[in-house]
């Protein structure tokens, strides 16, 4: 039997009586509304072109979505013959994003730094040899094969027996089969000495066929890209080669009926572990989706049944895990374990029960993060106590990474933060240190405590306000006794900030650390101007300036923090709440009429564009939700008319769209906490509701808020018959990545 679920206290729930009987809603109009426009005193100017989450579109793509487009209205059998065409479409763009964009013919660039060490031989090259495919199996209709693989015996040449992929690019259709407005792919091997491909390679043109003889000429081209050979790569420092790779998925999460192609090189970008022969998600340099539906959604089956909640304050982790959906939830027998989901129900299940006898509680101190490709958390398996663990989404790789404090007590590690090769956190080793800094060497699998900070049985709390790095270096705030300070880490431990002894700074706890202008930016009070805004190149220190112009604080402890948007450094100050701008050291007011910035019980987020949605109050409107392109800012939609406010408790972007847990009204109808979806041009559209009758409250993301995997969107609710459980919606994205087939 497990163990009663701890709780925590939750300052954000809203609590109350649920209202109503309504029983669970059903599913969103398959329909796409057209929604209102926006008021016009609150409109803010258009936000820049979209990057997208793997960088800007390509014109092959943009030219693929056209021509399926064109497929789909002239094509007899358009399901067969537009999925064929994208998908040499695919092969084109991907492979060309991947290696011209990404350099490949240099592959033996540097990954992850090693330890230093003796010189080794130079690093092997990879290379890629493009060959005519004659018709058969591969292509019925001939075409290309790409073959590509490492240079063993370093002769600069790819040998059969280094081949280690192969994929085709195949022509298109027999000219008896055409008919015009068919998309065609035209493909021209290059000699080796072009000027576009000095070691030859292929032209890949795309256009339409307008007179349907089956053949592209000249002036039906709308778009080429050149496919170049790689040439030998330059040496590397470590012995090591970075691979591409070529991942092909149906994961639901992407698209419940449909199939994703992905390449990327094994660099260990981002997060990502280097070298695992895993293309993991920051590895991704180009993808192409083909889906057969445009929108999904789903409820999970009970975790408790009854009215009783599957989640608590103290049982609400989620997480994006390569595009898996991982969190914690409760059950009467298990109590609160790691489950995971691809999106369906028959793909979700409980991924490992840590703690057999009682429950694990996992991420209760740390929550979750992810770096060099696992999921990184603590848990309690009732035998060695509270600490670190990780998984890499399979039962087997879920275990303990460290056993800090031996035997059964607990090293309650916190603060987590991937730096390098090794993770940060503050951990005690139950041997009178109290909680100090600590490393885990990813690569050795050992931990090591960095310093004793605080000396003695006293805590130093590293990193419980922030972490950034600059030049290398790793930054943190942590307590020394006399207050936080600034702490900096690379081979050895600095103290960056050393305020008067008495004062305690404590530096970062209201905006944190955050790097900007190559410069590390934190708040602190030195005892004589308040708490204002500081910032340093590593050695010295600067007061921005006294913002309050007196003694006062200007900065005050809110949940907003600070965030670079569009080149400025926004943050809020004074005691009404305002947003200040900085740029170039200089500080300045935007739209000096929004109050309570960010005071909202929401956490700001971005969009694709790069604006910040955050909640913010006006004079004669009450705490909405806001936007800033970092110029400009102002209310962007009211949920609730007048002085009352909607409160917005949660904010996720998604596939172009942000995504509001508000309180509003819909009509004449009051919705309690439900699912809004929005645009930065548009208005507001209810698209869920937990619960449907006036007044009744839903409460969606009461617990764990919103959550976004891939193009899913997973939340909590309650429909009050249930309790608080899981719920799913998914929308295919309109870009020429994601592509519908009809």
């Amino acid at each position: 039997m497990a163990l009663p679920t701890r709780a925590r206290p939750d300052p954000n729930a809203v609590q109350g009586p649920i209202q109503g009987s309504a029983v669970p809603p059903p599913p969103p109009d398959n329909e796409e509304k057209v929604p209102p426009p926006p008021p016009d005193d609150e409109k803010v100017p258009p936000p820049p072109p979209n990057e997208g989450k793997y960088g800007s579109k390509n014109s092959i793509r943009e030219s693929a979505k056209k021509s399926r487009a064109v497929a789909m209205a002239t094509s007899p059998n358009r399901r067969i013959a537009v999925a064929f065409v994208l998908l040499i479409c695919l092969s084109m763009s991907a492979t060309a994003l991947l290696w011209s964009l990404r350099d490949i013919e240099n592959t033996a660039s540097t990954g992850k730094p090693g330890e230093e060490g003796a010189d080794g031989q130079h690093g092997l090259s990879s290379l890629m040899f493009i060959q005519p495919e004659p018709e058969g199996q591969n292509c019925s209709n001939g075409g290309h094969a790409i073959l590509t693989g490492i240079d063993v015996d370093r002769d600069g040449i790819l040998d059969s027996q280094e081949v280690e992929h192969t994929s085709f690019i195949c022509n298109g259709l027999d000219a008896e089969v055409a008919e015009p407005g068919t998309p065609l792919t035209d493909l021209q091997t290059i000699s080796t000495g072009d000027q576009n491909c000095s070691e030859g390679g292929l032209l890949i043109r795309v256009g339409i066929d307008d007179d349907g003889d089956g053949n592209l000429s000249g002036v039906e081209v709308t778009t080429e890209e050149f496919l170049c050979n790689g040439r030998s790569g330059e040496d590397g420092s470590d012995g090591q080669t970075l691979e591409t790779l070529m991942s092909s998925d149906s994961r639901a999460t992407v698209c419940p009926d449909g199939l994703r192609t992905r390449f990327g090189v094994d660099d260990g970008m981002g997060t990502a572990k280097a070298g695992d022969q895993n293309l993991q998600s920051d590895e991704v340099h180009s993808m192409m989706v083909l889906c057969w539906v445009q929108q999904w959604n789903q409820s999970f089956p009970e975790s408790i049944t009854g009215v009783a909640d599957s989640f608590s304050s103290a049982c609400d982790q989620r997480v994006d895990f390569e595009d898996w959906f991982i969190y914690t939830a409760i059950t009467p027998v298990e109590g609160c374990e790691l489950y995971i989901s691809d999106g369906t129900l028959a793909g979700t299940s409980i991924l490992k029960n840590i703690n057999p006898t009682g429950e694990s509680l996992p991420g209760l101190l740390t929550g979750f993060i992810v770096w060099d490709g696992r999921l990184w958390f603590d848990a309690d398996d009732g035998v060695n106590g509270r600490e670190l663990w990780r998984t890499d989404g399979t039962p087997e790789g879920t275990v303990m990474a460290a056993d800090i404090c031996p035997n059964s007590c607990s090293s309650n590690p916190e603060n987590l933060y991937g730096f390098k090769d090794a993770l940060w956190f503050s951990a005690d080793a139950g041997n009178g240190t109290g909680g100090e800094l600590w490393s885990y060497d990813i690569f050795g699998e050992k931990t090591e405590m960095i310093a004793d900070i605080c000396p003695g049985t006293c805590s130093s709390e590293s990193g419980a306000n922030g972490w950034t790095t600059l030049g290398g270096e790793l930054f943190f705030s942590a307590d020394n006794g006399e207050g936080a300070e600034i702490w900096a880490y690379s081979d050895s431990l600095r103290e960056v900030s050393n305020f008067d002894s008495g004062v305690d700074p404590d530096a970062g706890q209201v905006i944190g650390l955050v790097t900007f202008e190559e410069r590390i930016w934190f708040d602190a009070d030195d005892g004589q101007n308040g708490r204002e805004l500081w910032y340093s190149d590593g050695q010295n220190l600067s007061m921005l300036e006294d913002l309050s112009g007196d003694s006062a604080s200007s900065l005050f402890s809110n949940d907003f923090g600070a965030h670079v948007v569009n080149g400025k450094l926004l943050l809020r100050t004074t005691s009404n709440g305002i947003l200040t701008a900085v740029q170039n050291y200089s500080a300045s007011t935007i739209n000096g009429s929004m109050m309570n910035i960010g005071a909202g019980t929401d956490s700001p987020v971005f969009d694709a564009d790069g604006n910040l949605w955050f909640s913010c109050q006006s004079a004669s409107q009450g705490m909405e939700l806001c936007l800033s392109d970092g110029e400009v800012a102002g209310i962007i939609w009211e949920f609730m008319p007048g002085l009352a406010s909607s409160n917005v408790r949660s904010l996720a972007s998604m596939g172009g769209y942000i995504y509001a847990v508000a309180e509003g009204m819909n009509g004449s109808k009051n919705t309690g906490y439900e699912l809004w979806k929005l645009t930065s041009t548009g208005s507001a559209e209810l698209i869920f509701e937990g619960q449907s009758d006036d007044g009744a409250d839903g409460q969606v993301g009461l617990y764990g808020g919103l959550v976004v995997v891939a193009n899913t969107l997973f939340f909590s609710f309650d429909d009050g018959l249930r309790g608080h459980e899981l719920y799913q919606i998914g929308f295919l994205p309109e870009d020429a990545e994601h592509l519908y087939i009809d």
